[in-house]
């Protein structure tokens, strides 16, 4: 056996052997080809998956950001509304309170011209008294004096001879 090594011929025994161990190196190198293309399919769905996520989370990352900007500006311009309206809301009230101060001196100048027009009613009901009786002294005094003059002249004119 020694010499058909040397010349490089096998035994059939060994040749079967080998070509044993070749077949079943063949079925294990299609069947790890087998698996490895399963994981490569794998491998691209689990990439082309990878991508799809990675594509929304940069979606979804722009929309955030959209989303932050707009809010920014909304609060911004409420902001500004708020201060708008409490600039208004306190020139309101400026303006409320100085209408009540107004409210208050007219109606305390009301108040005292009431209390001037019941004076100036008294007074003047006092003068219109102090009117009739000087009226009514006038009156008696008119009669008394006629009564006087009437005697007079008839004596006047019983002396001039009329």
């Amino acid at each position: 056996m020694n010499i058909l090594k040397r010349i490089g011929l096998a035994t059939a025994a060994s040749y079967e052997r080998v070509a044993d161990r070749l077949r079943k190196a063949e079925s294990r190198l299609r069947s790890v080809e087998g698996e490895i293309e399963q994981l490569r399919a794998d491998a691209r769905a689990w990439k082309a998956k990878a991508e799809d996520a990675h594509a929304r989370l940069k979606t979804t990352a722009d929309e955030v950001a959209r989303d932050a900007k707009e809010r920014t500006r909304t609060i911004s311009k409420l902001q500004r509304t708020i201060e708008q309206q409490d600039a208004a809301m306190r020139k309101d009230a400026d303006r409320y309170g100085r209408r009540v101060a107004a409210v208050d001196e007219a109606q305390h100048r009301l108040t005292a011209a009431e209390r001037e027009l019941v004076a100036a009613r008294d007074e003047l009901m006092a003068v219109d008294t102090r009117l009739d009786l000087l009226e009514a002294a006038a009156n008696v005094l008119d009669v008394r004096t006629r009564q006087v003059i009437a005697p007079t002249a008839a004596e006047t004119t019983s002396r001039t001879g009329s």
